[in-house]
């Protein structure tokens, strides 16, 4: 049997276990940890499970899943209760995000989406970059693709000069110098003129055009934020832009307005997903997230880290809290080593090593 035979059994094998178990669900409450033996252990809603007995050689989460090999070389992957083989000479690159998990496999490009193993490109070590739902890559014959909820997309004939992409968006400069988006599928003109500087949230596109206007692309309309004068800087997240005026004023533009969060800049900031989090002028730890502002801290904390709405963080006294659901809440009075937050489980470990899962106000460890 030749390589190309191999390759296409491989292939057909593989897309008959991916369909038997892989379903396109919205998120789980998911974590993963090996513990002091070696032993993999799952957490799921509540329960936690051992799922394998021999140390194993590398592990990542999706979105309601997670993906590893096992000391057999074998990438397998944890979903609804049960564990199945994906490749049985598995690469180390694969890529498992919230909706799709990219692969490159033999030099060719291809995605697991909805069960199904799709084949994207037969031309091996092509340049690709990922979200939690898109694929983009030039292919062999120089076509610009997106793959997008279950297809390939020609989003143009030639590559494009420079692209930026989110969660489901894209921003980018054509081939001819024009400014575009592509989201829900389609790609539209933004301006035909370059930007000077650009980014891409959910949905939407915040910009500063050749004349330093400042602007956002939402929803097939533009709008212009600062005329004539871009900010110092600006961030953007799931339809939200968070920026520092030419003044030093603090402003977030949100649901088609603008509006002032501080008279003077903030320390730091940063929006992820939906949630945007600062330190004011006075030093306060802020989250604003669901149009409400709330100061958690009179200081700066540790190690903060931002997912779906749920900020975690390290406090001065080393004890672990997080913001969720617009209340804060006392993850752990014990000293932390290191956590980590998927979503919005929080996975962490103390001084004896052993791990704990915080899920919907509760605390999990086996």
């Amino acid at each position: 049997m030749n390589l190309l035979q191999i390759t296409a059994l491989r292939i057909l094998l593989i897309s008959l276990l991916c369909l038997s178990y892989w379903q396109s669900t919205e998120a789980q409450n998911i974590a993963a940890y090996v513990d002091k033996l070696g032993f993999l252990y799952v957490f799921d809603e509540g329960k936690i499970q051992k799922i394998e007995y021999q140390k194993i050689r590398s592990l990542k989460v999706g979105g309601d899943y997670i993906t590893y090999i096992d000391n057999m070389d074998q990438l397998k992957m944890y979903q609804n209760g049960k564990v199945e083989i994906i490749d049985l000479i598995p690469s180390e690159r694969y890529y498992p995000t919230h909706y799709l998990m990219p692969y490159d496999v033999d030099g060719q490009l291809g995605v697991i989406y909805d069960g199904r193993r799709k084949l994207m490109s037969t031309e091996p070590n092509l340049e690709y970059s990922y979200s939690d739902s898109l694929l983009v890559y030039v292919d062999y014959d120089n076509y610009f693709k997106v793959f997008y909820e279950g297809r390939s997309i020609d989003v143009e004939s030639l590559p494009p000069d420079d692209k930026k992409i989110s969660e489901n968006s894209m921003a980018y400069i054509d081939a001819f110098d024009r400014f575009k988006c592509f989201t829900n599928g389609q790609s539209s003109l933004i301006e035909e003129e370059l930007p000077q500087n650009y980014l891409v949230g959910s949905d939407l596109v915040a910009f500063v055009d050749p004349y330093n206007d400042f602007k956002v692309y939402d929803q097939g309309e533009i709008k212009i934020l600062e005329q004539g004068e871009p900010p110092q800087s600006y961030q953007i997240g799931r339809r939200m832009v968070a920026y520092i005026d030419q003044y030093n004023v603090f402003k977030l533009y949100e649901d088609r307005e603008v509006k002032e969060l501080l008279p003077d800049q903030p320390w730091s900031y940063q929006i992820v997903d939906n949630t945007l989090t600062y330190v004011d002028d006075l030093g306060n730890f802020n989250v604003y997230w669901n149009g409400k502002n709330t100061i958690l801290e009179s200081y700066e904390p540790r190690n903060i880290q931002v997912s779906e709405g749920m900020v975690a963080y390290i406090d001065h006294n080393g004890r672990l809290k997080a913001f969720c659901e617009g209340e804060q809440r006392f993850v752990s009075d014990l000293l932390i080593n290191s956590y980590q937050l998927h979503q919005r489980t929080i996975l962490y470990n103390v001084r004896n090593q052993d791990w704990i899962v915080y899920w919907n106000g509760e605390n999990y460890h086996n």
